[in-house]
């Protein structure tokens, strides 16, 4: 789905659609087709925010944080979605 950017330090700096990077020309550089303003999740989120994240930007999938913006990992929509209609009323 989604290819996220990192530093050294593993700090999110953007992402870019996986179909967007297999159509760039090979030496299109990362940082001319990803996005720099990232939504992300933070690890310390509960079910329902995640959940109202999702739904108020409608992405496939979400890179979660942790309080330095260190990548941690990645989540989709659907996971969050399907816990969300089992745990919140």
């Amino acid at each position: 789905m989604y290819i996220y950017v990192v530093d050294e330090s593993d700090h999110l700096l953007g992402f870019t659609d996986l179909k967007e990077l297999l159509q760039a020309d090979d030496k299109t550089l990362l940082k001319d087709i990803m996005v720099g303003n990232v939504i992300s999740l933070r690890t310390g989120y509960t079910l329902k925010e995640s959940a109202q994240e999702f739904g108020q930007y409608g992405f496939r999938a979400l890179p979660v944080v942790d309080e330095e913006a260190r990548l941690i990992g990645s989540i989709p929509y659907r996971d969050v979605m399907n816990l969300a209609h089992q745990f919140i009323e």
